[in-house]
């Protein structure tokens, strides 16, 4: 709150990193409901704290998890786009 009262026009955008195996997470993001269920509550917490976006950081990850990861964010997007305005 204080950010808000005292730079209202700053734009926040917290990064979402990776605390895990690269193949726990490939193997989660690969599941249509561990990505469902991890975009709903991504979407929940950009509402809650009334955030601009969000930032995903998974740099290390091979070409073929990036499908997966896509989706995740089509979903996301899905989920906040009404609140675009």
């Amino acid at each position: 709150d204080w950010l808000r009262r005292n730079a209202p026009r700053l734009k926040v955008f917290p990064m979402l990193e990776a605390d895990g195996s690269e193949l726990a997470i490939a193997r989660a993001l690969a599941s249509e409901g561990e990505r469902t269920d991890l975009a709903g509550k991504l979407a929940e917490l950009i509402r809650e704290h009334k955030l601009e976006g969000l930032t995903i950081d998974l740099d290390s990850f091979e070409p073929r998890t990036l499908p997966n990861l896509y989706r995740l964010v089509a979903s996301l997007r899905e989920r906040t786009a009404s609140e675009d305005t």
